[in-house]
């Protein structure tokens, strides 16, 4: 008589005669080749349900959409800097930057600044140079009053409310802008110390 058993897609007679430990070496090593087998693809299974779920929070996008990665960036960032410096010379800020969005009159970058409550409109630089790495009083005035959002005074509740003017905007905006800065890159600067 023998008996015939179904082990993994396998098909696997055992004369009657065959002793138990036979049958138990047969039994081990199907269970070694199943463990073998089942494990890296469990690992696989769950690395790309990670992936998967990471990109989907990162809203599926590339590093190339970063500010940090694209070109002109070193220019932005030693302009964030000496804004960081103006303003605060002794205390690490934390930066959020939203996208790189173009409009007419060229690319920009908004960041939202929690500790100073305001949100900076930067213009992108098409070039950056060595030149362009100096960052005049100028310009810093310029980011110190103009191309600024105070968001304790330049907020207001509606749309109506703004009435015309061409320094007020209104909440539901910035809510949509800061979830923006927020879902963005994150820049942790460290001032210089020097005033």
């Amino acid at each position: 008589m023998r008996t015939i058993r179904a082990r993994a897609h396998r098909l696997v007679v055992f004369p009657a005669t065959a002793g138990a430990r036979c049958r138990e070496t047969f039994r081990a090593r199907c269970r070694q080749r199943r463990r073998a087998g089942v494990v890296p693809v469990l690992a696989l299974l769950l690395l790309a349900m990670w992936s998967g779920l990471c990109a989907a929070a990162a809203g599926s996008r590339t590093d190339a959409a970063l500010p940090s990665h694209r070109p002109g960036f070193r220019c932005v960032d030693a302009l964030l800097r000496r804004i960081v410096d103006d303003v605060h010379p002794r205390t690490p800020q934390r930066l959020y930057l939203g996208p790189v969005e173009a409009s007419e009159s060229g690319a920009f970058l908004r960041v939202y600044w929690p500790q100073q409550r305001a949100i900076l409109l930067i213009d992108w630089p098409e070039t950056c140079t060595d030149a362009d790495l100096r960052i005049d009083d100028a310009a810093l005035g310029w980011y110190r009053t103009k191309a600024r959002i105070d968001l304790d005074t330049d907020v207001v509740p509606t749309p109506d409310d703004i009435h015309g003017s061409s320094y007020l905007v209104d909440k539901p905006w910035v809510d949509r802008v800061i979830a923006q800065c927020l879902a963005g890159e994150t820049r942790v600067i460290r001032p210089s110390g020097k005033r």
